[in-house]
């Protein structure tokens, strides 16, 4: 199959998309276009003798000492704004949390075959971004920086500011007392039968991980892995337990569900309903609806809505859980509770996207999915993509989805091409319909692996 997709609503017949005044370009339009380019070049040859004689009047004026006066009250006024941003900046970038390799040391054999610490440091930096990237919670502070070192000397700055510029604001930090970096060495080790990999930070215990694999280059992408992981559970918890619902197995929400119940006497209520949020989402994934349900109805916050889009998600996957369970009035699309709890979804879905919560918009499409309706679940995916340009890996998921069952088999595989171009997580669901009836097929075996999907800091990897 051609890596480059054919869109199946293009039609052979199509009018130009290319406007009529390039389209029907003659003598007299290009005529003009002549015109119109040698009346700016006059304009720019206007300008710049402007520009000629005001440097004259600058240098006349300065002949006599009231001008050279003011001149140089001009220079000292320029000086000041820029000592003033510089000063801003300088700020900014102390009083920013974000993390800083001092040093990251490896041995030598595995520096010469491209295993330096720089590389390490990045590759960790890398997936721990990717990670910040698709979690709901986000923390915009999850930033990390990085210092080479050998022999305990700073050499050079691998990521972010060049190293003299940070030495001048480590000393600035130390005097104002402003520094909120937080600064961290780690070392790489190898022994006979395992490589270990510590991280140190300061005020918190150190982090140590280990692979057992004998292949060098899967030993790092392992300690890599657990590294991620444990440096996040480490420092950022909550966004950890967020990304794992996503991601991770039945064993990583029961991770989530023990993290997020240490949090739940947090003071900051913004904070706090973000908790209370994800852990009821890691109950209903554990299908633990009435736990979920009171957590959510404790937030009284009525701009937040997560909060409606997460009641949502507990009344749909109360239904398809009701539903493969057979329970009375459950069990049918067409049954009555099982509508019920579809139409209140779609409801509290609705609350969510007036608060302009866009991921609304696939929850709502995936609502009509399970009653059957899959034009009207398109027309909300278009609405989503057309009126508010808002797409991702779920938007296109469920239109493939929709597709699939409809019959459309080229549609089908034009969208879960792009949803997978997008990382969508379609090995979660290869067992469910509609997934499960192309999954022998070739086609869909040779998109999988050519879309291979790369879940930061879970790929290859444990949670220990």
């Amino acid at each position: 199959m051609s890596n480059k997709m054919t869109n199946p609503n293009e039609e052979n017949n199509q009018p130009s998309q290319i406007p009529d005044y390039l389209e029907n370009e003659n003598e007299d339009s290009k005529s003009e276009s002549s015109f119109f380019f040698q009346n700016l070049k006059e304009r720019f040859s206007g300008f710049s003798s402007y520009l000629n004689e005001f440097g004259s009047e600058i240098v006349y004026a300065a002949s006599s000492p009231k001008s050279r006066l003011n001149l140089r009250n001009l220079f000292i006024s320029i000086l000041l704004i820029f000592l003033t941003r510089v000063s801003y900046l300088v700020y900014n970038e102390l009083s920013t949390s974000k993390y800083i390799f001092e040093s990251f040391s490896v041995p030598e054999d595995l520096e010469k075959n491209g295993y330096t610490g720089s590389v390490l440091a990045r590759e960790l930096s890398e997936e721990i971004s990717l990670l910040n990237q698709k979690a709901h919670t986000s923390d915009p502070k999850l930033m990390i920086n990085l210092r080479k070192s050998r022999d305990q000397f700073l050499e050079v700055e691998v990521i972010g500011i060049a190293l003299p510029i940070q030495i001048f604001l480590d000393f600035i930090g130390q005097i104002f007392s402003i520094d909120n970096r937080i600064k961290i060495i780690s070392s790489l080790k190898k022994f006979p039968n395992k490589y270990t990999l510590q991280i140190h930070q300061s005020g918190q215990p150190r982090i140590l991980v280990t692979s057992e694999s004998q292949n060098e280059e899967d030993a790092m992408n392992d300690l890599i892995q657990k590294a991620c992981i444990s440096f996040l559970k480490q420092n950022h918890p909550i966004l950890l337990s967020d990304y794992l619902l996503q991601y991770g197995d039945d064993e990583d929400t029961n991770l989530s569900i023990e993290i997020l119940k240490k949090f739940l006497f947090d003071e900051d209520e913004d904070r706090l309903n973000w908790i209370k949020t994800i852990l009821a989402r890691a109950y209903i994934r554990n299908n633990e609806f009435e736990p979920a349900e009171k957590l959510l109805n404790e937030i009284n916050n009525t701009n937040f809505p997560a909060k409606e889009y997460t009641l949502g998600t507990l009344y749909t996957e109360r239904a398809i859980y009701y539903s493969k369970k057979k329970f009375p009035g459950y069990e049918t699309s067409n049954s009555l509770e099982y509508k019920k709890d579809i139409e209140r979804s779609t409801e509290y879905r609705e609350l969510a996207l007036k608060q302009d919560y866009l991921p609304a918009f696939s929850g709502i499409a995936f609502n009509y999915q399970l009653l059957g309706l899959f034009k009207d679940s398109n027309k909300i995916l278009d609405k989503a993509k057309n009126n508010y340009n808002y797409t991702n890996e779920f938007i296109y998921s469920t239109y493939a989805e929709n597709y699939a069952l409809l019959g459309d088999k080229n549609k089908f595989y034009y969208y879960l091409e792009k949803a997978l171009e997008l990382n969508a997580p379609i090995e979660l669901y290869i067992d469910i319909e509609p997934y499960s009836s192309f999954k022998k097929e070739e086609r869909f075996q040779n998109l999988l692996k050519r879309y291979p999907s790369h879940k930061p800091c879970l790929n290859k990897s444990k949670i220990n």
